[in-house]
């Protein structure tokens, strides 16, 4: 039985996981999955039309999906990139290598090295790339299409890009501590905000709230996973009793969405589609069909 579970919709079935799947990390790109085996292989599905699931041959021991490009990490701390290049996201520096860690904007690409410090490639309308540079023990790297965070060794968030729509969502909570993930997503006019998730289950989130992003519903409690959607006005976060919430709420939709059984270890979430990795069988079960009014809802 598959430790992974999907649900969502899209006409590239990439919310249909491959039968037997069991993975260790998982990623969402816009319309297809990637997830990382045991054993290092990585496997893709869904859409394939810009080379997404094209994954090239040799182990990994992380992956990282931007829009429709994808990172592995290899044992020897290399990197490999795969999928759409129109911004160089593809364009792995020559000679890096040493790396500990990748993440990914919407069309950028980052590589964590030992030191904190990050190596970065692909857009840099917004200095993404350039700013990178400067940033200094970070663990953790996520962005959205010219706004990136970065986790720190130290449980702070630092935000880099652009990020300037009042308020700003650079402008990070000074009093903000004991962070654990960190997410950026897009705000209702076109700005942007973080979503950041604390050790003590719960949820933080500054910048634009055109749309209501950053009014953190009450019922998000004893958060253990939680992500704000780079190319989307949502968030989307999985209670210790294994709820799924999906907020802002539209129209019929419900803040509680789904459930899932067993330990959750890891979320991911596009514009289509989010993928979990639950510990246990029988994982998941169906309790509502409301998924973002999407026409095929899918919890298995």
């Amino acid at each position: 039985m598959s430790n992974v579970v999907a649900w969502g919709s899209g006409g590239y079935e990439q919310w249909n996981v491959p039968d037997g799947l069991v993975a260790t990390a998982v990623a969402c790109g816009r319309d297809f999955s990637l997830a990382l085996r045991p054993e290092g292989t990585v496997v893709a599905w869904g859409a394939n039309d810009r080379g997404q699931c094209n994954v090239p041959d040799g182990l990994a021991t992380a992956i990282a999906c931007g829009d429709n490009h994808s990172l592995a990490l290899r044992p020897d701390g290399t990197v490999v990139a795969w999928g759409a290049n129109d911004r160089g996201q593809c364009n792995v520096p020559d000679g890096l290598t040493g790396a500990v860690g990748v993440g990914t904007g919407i069309v950028t690409s980052f590589a964590i090295m030992p030191d904190g410090s990050l190596v970065a490639w692909g857009d840099d309308g917004y200095n993404q790339c350039g700013e990178a540079g400067g940033q200094t023990n970070i663990i953790r790297v996520a962005g959205g299409w010219v706004c990136i965070a970065g986790l720190r060794s130290d449980g702070t968030v630092s935000v880099w890009g652009r990020g300037y729509n009042p308020p700003p969502v650079r402008n990070v909570p000074s009093d903000l501590t004991g962070v654990v993930d960190v997410s950026i997503g897009l705000s209702e006019d076109g700005g942007h905000f973080a979503l950041a998730l604390k050790s003590d289950g719960s949820l933080a989130a500054w910048g634009n709230n055109s749309g209501g992003v950053c009014d953190i519903p009450p019922e998000a409690t004893n958060i253990i996973a939680a992500k704000a959607v780079p190319a989307a006005v949502r968030s989307i976060a999985i209670r210790s009793d294994g709820a799924i919430l999906d907020w802002p709420i539209r129209e019929d939709n419900q803040l509680i969405v789904g459930w899932l059984e067993g330990r959750v270890r890891m979320l991911a979430a596009s514009y289509t589609h989010s993928l979990a990795i639950v510990d246990t069988e029988g994982n998941s079960r169906r309790r509502r069909a409301a998924w973002m009014n999407m026409e095929r809802p899918a919890f298995f």
